[in-house]
């Protein structure tokens, strides 16, 4: 069992509480997903258990197909409670400055999760981490399966908006990564496309 002692309260996501623990001598992530009082109790339970399931189901395909991920370590169902492996390294925002190695790393990991249908769902830069110089892609609670070019290029844009928009600096590096994706991914060139056209229609709403 958690050793409930050794938990540390990290954050409250919009579906989740965060909490680092120790999962039978393993540094470990624990998700509690939110009860929403608004709901019926067996409507909100059901959603519960499916988001948790997909996202279990996301964590273990990608690494299928190549890309770092986190372990699923256990799912309690009555308590709502994720457990996954903690990865110990530094924000990939952190490491990417004059790392031509990494933004290719991580944008052949990207391409790799699109061209088999996975869309992260809140790829942002403090959701890639780079351990021993690989990047680990955590947290798909919100992610999904879809083949649109659209929901590829908005997962894109979530990355570019929060890598730059905290560390402009980087625009070199994305540019990197950008050239990279549209090496890698089927249709790389029309999402990359679709990603600057989502891009503008955001600034010109704001």
């Amino acid at each position: 069992m958690p050793d409930k002692n050794s938990e540390q309260f990290l954050r409250l996501g919009a579906e989740a509480k965060i909490f680092e623990t120790d999962w039978h001598g393993i540094s470990a992530i624990k998700k509690v997903r939110i009860r929403k009082e608004y709901r019926h109790k067996k409507l909100d339970d059901h959603l519960a258990l499916t988001r948790a399931r997909k996202e279990i189901a996301l964590l273990n395909k990608v690494k299928m197909f190549g890309v770092m991920a986190p372990f699923v370590l256990d799912y309690i169902q009555d308590k709502r409670e994720l457990f996954i492996e903690k990865i110990s390294g530094k924000k990939a925002k952190d490491c990417l400055q004059n790392n031509k190695k990494l933004c290719n790393n991580i944008a052949k990991s990207i391409a790799l999760m699109h061209n088999n249908c996975i869309i992260h769902g809140d790829l942002t830069a403090d959701n890639i981490l780079v351990k021993e110089e690989k990047p680990f892609f955590i947290d798909f609670g919100l992610g999904f399966y879809s083949s649109k070019i659209e929901d590829k290029a908005t997962d894109l844009v979530n990355f570019k908006k929060s890598l730059l928009s905290f560390r402009p600096e980087l625009t070199k590096e994305w540019q990197f990564i950008e050239k990279a994706y549209a090496r890698s991914a089927k249709d790389g060139c029309l999402i990359i496309k679709k990603m600057r056209d989502i891009s503008s229609r955001a600034r010109y709403v704001t």
